[in-house]
């Protein structure tokens, strides 16, 4: 009996509630569905191995547990052999409630990756963002090779026994100066390699909001004051946490 109570009066409060919001609301349907379409399951990767391409995937989850789902995308990561390159976490009252991660995914990888994402958790939102650096790969090759021939050339010229001693020091400096800039442009295309063979995906976890939070969003959407749905609230849980009182009086028993 006490439970049909209880379920009676939170089901009361929320018809009362609705019917207030209903009433606050304007007339005319101004509020457009929020609701998007669901994205093309289609690969991320582009198969075209002669262009080089540079991914960066940005992912944002609700989940009821947050420091469950934090771990479980660890070992997905760990399972691609990616690894983690930034994490930030926020914790409220002790519990962890958000989490943002910056994986880096071996790029073959990746879709697989994302699949064991989206199928973890309440995708609120997702941006795929790819940028073809192959010009720029090809240009930094080029000017290896180049110095790569030139070098050859100045270490072949100091071979030269009529060399004067002015000259050769002049081809050592130049030599030495090819060499940082061979170091300087290895670096580049490492840096290239890096960013094409690992792509970047960055996660936010964020815990879903309760229940009362999102009343209370709808409460401010619609322009509803607080107070009065609040009340409601307060009371019903109130009466909800409200004890049977004892009988105190006095049974007479006269006949």
């Amino acid at each position: 009996m006490k439970t049909f109570q209880k379920t009676l009066l939170l089901v009361l409060a929320l018809v009362i509630c609705i019917g207030f919001t209903a009433c606050s609301a304007p007339s005319d349907s101004s509020v457009s569905d929020s609701i998007e379409k669901e994205e093309d399951s289609s690969s991320i990767v582009d198969g075209d191995i002669d262009r080089k391409i540079v991914y960066n995937v940005d992912l944002n989850i609700e989940t009821d547990d947050v420091k469950k789902l934090r771990d479980a995308l660890k070992s997905e990561c760990d399972s691609v052999s990616g690894y983690i390159e930034y994490n930030d976490e926020s914790y409220d009252d002790g519990e962890l409630s958000s989490v943002t991660v910056k994986y880096r995914i071996p790029t073959d990888k990746l879709d697989a990756f994302i699949d064991a994402i989206e199928g973890k958790g309440e995708i609120e939102s997702k941006n795929v963002s790819l940028t073809d650096i192959t010009t720029s790969y090809v240009n930094a090759s080029a000017q290896k090779s180049a110095l790569e021939e030139r070098k050859a050339q100045l270490e072949e010229l100091l071979e030269d026994q009529n060399i004067s001693a002015g000259d050769k020091i002049s081809v050592i400096n130049e030599i030495s100066e090819v060499n940082t800039q061979l170091m300087e442009i290895q670096l580049l295309i490492d840096g290239y390699d890096s960013m094409v063979n690992y792509s970047t995906v960055e996660v936010s976890i964020n815990q879903k909001a309760t229940f009362l939070e999102i009343f209370f969003g709808i409460c401010l959407i619609f322009g509803i004051p607080i107070g009065v749905p609040a009340a409601i609230v307060i009371i019903v849980i109130k009466i909800l946490k409200r004890k049977p009182q004892e009988f105190t009086g006095h049974y007479n028993n006269t006949i």
